[in-house]
């Protein structure tokens, strides 16, 4: 199939990498908002200068495409989107889906008149390491989920120079937040309830916006999640997914820095676990085991690619459709609203189209 590449430089030019490698997509266009871009993509890419475009409107209408990939910053989603919806296109967009929850909402509804599918570019949930996790919880010896810490330390110089409180293009919770609550969702297969939060911003911080995040966050079956995140780490630093401790009835799971392991209560498990071993001393007296994860399983963008292919084909939804997504940002957006009121927030309230409710993050 055929796919409209909607931005080029930055981040959209680590996609176009992988558009490229996908045994299912061809680049029918590239879309760019000034010619440096535009010029990167022909020499580095080798993308013919003739379907190099600046607008999506010229591009769809002088090639022939199945679908748009939408990756430039969230305020355009909505109005690109829309144009790809009204050429006939599917939509495969970045994360996060919309600036607001209303509009997010909109999109979504645009979709649905369009008859298009729309898949959100959530790649940490299909991550080795959350699929690894949600693998082992789906198979249900470990029971129900009681409680679940989630620690997420990073200090990204994201631009420069490092001005106290000059990166304004970055938002903790919108940017990086949404990435472990979809995580959440997909890894838990819950969904949350209520969330409360508050941010810091340092005195010495170089983000504009609260680079320090702690929430307590109910599920619907009353597990509880603690969350906390920090751009602005001083010292240790976890892995981009962070570190996650999981309690359930029959067992304890850890993943952090890209190993799985597992503390089962029932000894048997200790000695006979499918995709689980003795690695590396890990397995001691008290009885941890290491999960292996899947070679050579496609996973993140790879995955993202291959899954929006084959929903297009078969006409399913793709796991992160636009509707599923929704149920990410809205506790995200819970979440901002909480820090500003300091008052818990339901997500349920964010998943009314026409409420008002979901901001940016001040």
């Amino acid at each position: 199939m055929k796919i409209i590449q909607v931005g080029a430089g930055g981040w959209g030019e680590s996609w176009l990498e992988k558009v490229q490698r996908s045994p299912s997509w061809e680049v029918a266009a590239i879309v760019g908002r000034g010619q440096p871009a535009l010029r990167a993509a022909q020499e580095t890419h080798g993308i013919d200068p003739n379907v190099c475009f600046t607008s999506l409107s010229e591009a769809s209408a002088a090639v022939a495409a199945d679908a748009a990939l939408i990756c430039i910053p969230s305020p355009d989603h909505l109005p690109l989107a829309t144009e790809a919806f009204e050429a006939g296109l599917h939509v495969l967009i970045e994360k996060p889906l919309a600036d607001t929850m209303e509009e997010a909402h909109e999109v979504v509804r645009r979709a649905r008149l369009a008859d298009r599918l729309l898949m959100v570019a959530q790649n940490y949930r299909y991550r080795p390491g959350a699929q690894t996790v949600a693998a082992l919880l789906r198979q249900g010896w470990l029971g129900a989920i009681s409680s679940v810490t989630i620690e997420y330390r990073k200090a990204p110089q994201f631009v420069r120079p490092p001005t106290p409180h000059g990166y304004t293009g970055f938002r903790m919770i919108e940017d990086m937040t949404v990435h472990h609550l979809d995580q959440m969702r997909g890894v838990l297969q819950e969904e949350p309830a209520t969330v409360y939060g508050q941010a810091r911003n340092p005195e010495w911080s170089w983000f504009a916006y609260p680079p320090i995040v702690t929430s307590v966050i109910e599920m619907e079956s009353g597990a509880v999640v603690h969350y906390f995140a920090s751009w602005v780490s001083r010292g240790r630093e976890t892995s981009w997914d962070g570190t996650w401790v999981i309690d359930c009835e029959g067992g304890q799971i850890e993943w952090a820095h890209n190993r799985v392991r597992v503390k089962p209560v029932e000894v048997y498990y200790t000695v006979e676990l499918e995709g689980f071993a003795d690695r590396d001393g890990w397995m001691d007296a008290q009885g941890w085991m290491e999960s292996s994860f899947e070679s050579g399983k496609l996973a993140g963008r790879e995955y993202i690619l291959e899954s929006f292919a084959k929903s297009i084909d078969t006409g399913t939804e793709p796991e992160t459709s636009g509707a599923d997504n929704l149920r990410s940002l809205a506790p995200a957006f819970a979440l901002a609203d909480s820090v500003r009121t300091g008052q818990p927030t339901a997500v349920s309230d964010y998943l009314v189209h026409g409420q008002g409710l979901g901001g940016s993050e001040s």
